[in-house]
């Protein structure tokens, strides 16, 4: 089999923004003048409305506050409040409650186009103003509603975790990571997941009924075996996440575009990793023909299928 790719070498900043790249430094290498004349001014939108400076999460992606999110089951993460990132083909706000609660602004803000959480413009001119300016305050508000406390301090404590490699020779257990045998049991605890071996014995394809939802495969890394797993996750989010952390990348041998290749190195806490699995789980559950995907929401339950609905 193909030798994986290597890592990402950008470095990964960290989600407490102390590194020597500023906002100011990031903008300045943006190689197109009027993407950065128009972040600049959606940036004085998204301050007045968090109150918050401007801090660089990931390599591309300029946040404004943060919130720590815990779902039921206890997995939990750190995301930005608000953010925007000027990317080579638009300008893409991160409107994190999404936008089932913002339809009506939607509808007035002009030229546009939507994923889950991201709003992708490819000029401020194509915008009502105002209304973008609603947009933003009105994001930030059901965000400090559904998440009232930032928890700075478990925000710190996440980004030590995404920083580990540097202790490459501690188990993966003991960092509360993953390796191929725990990620292996992880898709099996999902209803009706089973692996194939499409490939050879070297990469198992875990699928729910007959559509996969992942790989996993082991690879020789400086002598040891480095697991990777293959995961699904919708195209804005799977830019983030590359973004933050440097053992994502974009997917090998996959469509690059929804899917992320993740290394199994230690350096995402497995909190993370569940929900990027449990998320790709949900994404190709969620396309099964309709009679199975009917039955399998009355067997295992809604929740058990797409994963819990974050605490308020």
């Amino acid at each position: 089999m193909a030798k994986a790719p290597a890592k990402n070498t950008n470095k990964t900043i960290p989600l407490t923004g102390k590194d020597k790249v500023s906002v100011a430094d990031f903008l300045k290498s943006v190689d197109n003048p009027q993407r950065v004349a128009d972040c600049r001014a959606v940036m004085k939108l998204m301050a007045q409305a968090t109150g918050k400076r401007a801090k660089l999460w990931g390599t591309s992606i300029i946040g404004f506050g943060d919130y720590h999110y815990t779902y039921d089951s206890g997995r939990e993460g750190d995301m930005p409040r608000i953010a925007i990132s000027p990317r080579k083909q638009h300008l893409v706000l991160y409107i994190m409650p999404g936008f089932e609660e913002l339809q009506g602004l939607a509808a007035k803000l002009g030229k546009h186009k939507v994923g889950k959480s991201c709003l992708y413009v490819n000029k401020l001119d194509d915008l009502h103003l105002p209304t973008l300016t609603k947009m933003i305050t009105k994001s930030v508000q059901i965000m400090d509603k559904r998440y009232p406390q930032t928890a700075i301090s478990k925000t710190k404590a996440v980004a030590k975790r995404s920083k580990s490699p540097a202790k490459a020779k501690t188990p993966a257990s003991k960092r509360n990571s993953m390796n191929y045998e725990s990620a292996r049991e992880y898709f099996l605890s999902k209803p009706e997941a089973w692996l194939d071996y499409p490939f050879g014995p070297d990469t198992c394809v875990p699928k729910v009924r007959k559509k996969m939802f992942a790989t996993l495969g082991e690879e020789l890394d400086k002598g040891k075996r480095l697991a990777r797993i293959n995961l699904k996750c919708e195209p804005n989010e799977a830019l983030l996440l590359r973004d933050l952390f440097e053992a994502v990348i974009p997917g090998y041998h996959m469509n690059k575009t929804h899917w992320n290749t993740v290394l199994l190195d230690g350096s995402v806490p497995r909190g993370e990793l569940e929900r990027m699995i449990d998320n790709s789980y949900a994404l190709v559950a969620k396309s099964l023909p309709k009679a199975e995907r009917v039955a399998m929401e009355v067997k295992y339950g809604k929740e058990a299928l797409y994963g819990p609905t974050p605490s308020e």
